[in-house]
């Protein structure tokens, strides 16, 4: 079948197609023309609906359709082949537009061409009452002056006898203070909160080198003939001791627990260990390594 017969056959409304082709073919220009070639075949315009992933390619869309309506209403049929079949095709929707007074071209909005998520939307809002969604609210193209909104709003509950309150504190006095500055950090918060992959890289990142260091310590999956020395076992229980002791002062502190709940006090712990784990690990190699034995 020749692509000329395929794109006819296409334009069949009883029929339903798959257009796959390169960008540039004419994939846009082929569905114009159904969408016309449909509006011949229909009592409403409301009736079609034409479905695209991006506002872009909606805007695209209705922008063709209108304006071939135009140009067959107000301009000659063009000589080009294909031009002249999308000229045939709007002029007979037009006439169908005449006849049951459809109105298309002072209100071309009557083409419901729509992203997905508008489709959506439009039907959640036609069951207000059946689901309690109420009227809903106009989609942004910037949402952040709404997430400013959300942390001016959480940030209102501070003062709440509330866990909510004591996390709220927490981040106020760890930010000096500054409530300009928590409420960009809960804004852009919510701006990133579907980004978790550099958060889950991040853990397998640093979970890699503790099976490594396993494997090759403690000659995990394959018995081997050489062996760490001693010291090189104590290295690694006291790196995961101390490594395992930060995460438990911050759970400490998170949790308020007795006088961990002071914030000050949980940093210089924090800073305390974290001194003693590389001091403990720095005279460790130089002891074992450095230092010949007598």
């Amino acid at each position: 079948m020749t692509d000329q017969a395929q794109r006819l056959e296409a334009l069949d409304p009883q029929g339903s197609f798959i257009v796959s082709a390169p960008a540039g073919s004419g994939k846009t220009g082929l569905i114009t023309q159904r969408l016309l070639r449909l509006l011949c075949s229909v009592q409403n315009p409301e009736e079609i609906l034409c479905i695209t992933f991006t506002k872009k390619a909606a805007a695209e869309m209705s922008s063709r359709v209108h304006s071939a309506l135009q140009q067959a209403a107000y301009q000659p049929r063009p000589a080009d082949n294909y031009l002249a079949e999308t000229w045939d095709l709007a002029s007979e929707a037009l006439a169908r537009n005449t006849e049951l007074n459809w109105g298309l071209l002072e209100m071309p909005a009557r083409l419901r061409i729509q992203t997905i998520d508008s489709f959506c939307r439009y039907v959640a809002s036609q069951f207000a009452l059946e689901t309690s969604l109420g009227e809903l609210p106009e989609p942004m193209d910037n949402p952040e002056s709404m997430y400013r909104a959300a942390a001016r709003s959480t940030l209102d509950c501070i003062e709440e006898q509330s866990e909510t309150g004591q996390q709220l504190q927490l981040l106020v006095a760890h930010t000096g203070n500054d409530l300009s500055r928590c409420e960009k950090l809960l804004a852009d918060m919510l701006l990133k909160r579907d980004q978790w992959l550099p958060y889950i890289f991040g853990c397998i990142t640093g979970i890699i080198p503790w099976l490594a260091l396993c494997f090759y310590v403690f000659g995990i999956g394959g018995a081997g003939e050489t062996k760490a020395p001693a010291f090189v076992y104590v290295i690694v229980l006291t790196i995961f001791l101390f490594f395992n002791s930060f995460a438990l002062v911050q759970l400490l502190q998170y949790k308020k627990v007795g006088k961990w709940s002071d914030y000050l006090r949980g940093e210089a712990t924090y800073i305390t260990l974290s001194l003693v784990a590389k001091s403990a690990l720095a005279w460790q190699i130089f002891a074992n390594t450095l230092i010949p034995p007598a």
